[in-house]
């Protein structure tokens, strides 16, 4: 049994998040990123990554209400979810780091009705850094069905 996992560290806002490594694909550039007016406000639009299509969420958007600059140096951070790829835009990539299975506490249930996507928070020397679970996160998210239809349509006429 492992005593930690590792996790990809991001920020927004001056807030700390964090991805399990498991589910993180690549992290790549703001570019080449095709928009579409029908997607809910927080979709940035849809990126071709290792021929998939891949929705770009902007995590600022979500979290704070706030789009995201464009030149704010953003990345992406592309997740594997239960549904399909997804892409996280995020303000900077800070590291990769181990997470002591101590150091991650759950999210109590009184805390967390309406953010079932977090699996935790760790605290690791001082750091409170939450973590994410992608398949989670684009369930709870309204209007993805919008962006899943457009995706399948758009493979069906390949």
């Amino acid at each position: 049994m492992s005593t930690s996992q590792k996790a990809i560290i991001f920020s927004i806002n001056g807030e700390e998040y964090g991805l399990k490594l498991d589910d993180v694909i690549s992290v790549e550039f703001t570019q080449d990123i095709e928009s579409n007016p029908n997607f809910p406000p927080y979709i940035k639009g849809i990126k071709r990554a290792r021929g998939e299509m891949v929705p770009v969420i902007d995590l600022k958007e979500v979290f704070y209400d706030e789009k995201s600059d464009a030149d704010e140096g953003n990345r992406l951070i592309i997740v594997r979810t239960n549904d399909l790829p997804m892409s996280l835009s995020v303000q900077e990539v800070k590291e990769m780091i181990d997470i002591p299975n101590h150091a991650l506490k759950q999210v109590s249930l009184i805390d967390n009705h309406n953010k079932r996507f977090l699996s935790g928070v760790a605290n690791i020397n001082g750091r409170l850094i939450v973590i994410i679970d992608p398949s989670s996160f684009i369930g709870w998210l309204e209007g993805m069905e919008i962006v899943k239809n457009y995706i399948h349509e758009q493979k069906q006429n390949v």
